[in-house]
């Protein structure tokens, strides 16, 4: 299984880690398309955010504004 993750760089020029362009609009990367080192280069690079490995926990929760149905006039 492939695993997909959205990078992003805190870089505004953004810059090259592991023979790759990251920006700071970010990019979706395959895990799969990185060698064991390239990918030990990156997890360690402190400019670049990186998702949580399970990538679908997070702490966002929606307001109650966005949770509550409103009947149609």
């Amino acid at each position: 299984m492939n695993q997909r993750l959205f990078i992003r760089s805190k870089n505004r020029q953004g810059f090259r880690r592991a023979d790759e362009l990251f920006t700071s609009e970010g990019k979706m990367i395959e895990r799969s398309n990185f060698t064991e080192s390239q990918w030990a280069q990156i997890k360690a690079e402190p400019l670049l955010t990186i998702p949580p490995a399970n990538g679908l926990k997070t702490s966002w929760k929606p307001s109650a504004s966005l949770t509550q149905t409103k009947s149609p006039p």
